[in-house]
């Protein structure tokens, strides 16, 4: 599993941005394939621990991982124009950004509690395998 890069810290407010750097959308985007996703055509917006309660391990890599820390969420694509994918907290506390070919970038998605209602995830792993 090469990995492009790694965060473990407090998620303030408990929302973790995946997507273009230069794109910030408003609100959760449209419902994703899972209830705590949110899916913008540049953005997903996933519910994750919230800070206070702990910290969000969040590992990206560019192949398969070899143990995923839990299912699939998501696998589909987001329009990273900018050429930086951005990774993290809505306010720029902890951030991660991935240079990308700009365009349109395959994401899926892996979290560690697949039970919305019981546990926000405190582990999420992020592969983008067309890189």
């Amino acid at each position: 599993m090469p990995l492009l890069g790694q965060l473990t810290a407090s998620i303030r407010g408990g929302v973790l941005l995946i997507g273009d750097d230069r794109v910030l959308e408003d609100g959760m985007g449209d419902d994703g394939p899972h209830p705590l996703l949110g899916v913008g055509p540049a953005q997903l917006v996933l519910s994750v621990e919230h800070g206070a309660e702990g910290d969000t391990a969040v590992r990206i890599a560019s192949t398969a991982v070899d143990q995923p820390v839990g299912p699939a969420i998501f696998d589909g694509i987001v329009r990273i124009s900018s050429g930086r994918l951005r990774v993290g907290d809505a306010v720029d506390e902890a951030v991660l950004w991935i240079t990308v070919p700009p365009g349109d970038l395959r994401v899926r998605l892996c979290v560690s509690d697949a039970d919305p209602d019981a546990y926000p995830p405190d582990r999420v792993d992020i592969v983008l395998p067309d890189l």
